[in-house]
């Protein structure tokens, strides 16, 4: 259980157990996702500007975006003029997999990566 730490109606810290504070803080318990800037609202933490399905959706395809990038670059190497045209071929497929998966995933919970070559 997370604990948020409150001042002046807005969430200031997420801790994993309560301490001593000033009598103009208080703790409450942080619910699921709970961010610092987060508000206090007749005793309810809430999310002050909370994203559509649509734009939360948008995101999560943004972070998977961002994890292939990630895995593209760091294969890169691989497609070089002076790297072996065995290599070369070998880790085309894996990197066309890599730009294929937004064709079948939508985002990192669910995405199961294909197997970088040896």
């Amino acid at each position: 259980m997370a604990y948020a730490l409150v001042l002046d109606n807005k969430v200031v810290d997420i801790v994993e157990e309560t301490f001593d504070v000033h009598e103009s803080m208080t703790f409450h318990t942080a619910p699921e996702g709970c961010k610092i800037d987060w508000e206090l609202v007749e005793g309810e933490i809430i999310d002050p500007d909370p994203k559509t399905p649509e734009q939360i959706a948008e995101e999560k395809l943004h972070d998977l975006r961002l994890a292939r990038t990630t895995k593209l670059r760091k294969s890169d190497w691989t497609q070089f003029p002076d790297v072996p045209e065995s290599t070369r071929l070998v880790w085309q497929t894996y990197r066309q997999e890599l730009r294929d998966i937004t064709n079948t995933y939508t985002s990192l919970e669910d995405v199961v990566w294909p197997e970088k070559p040896d």
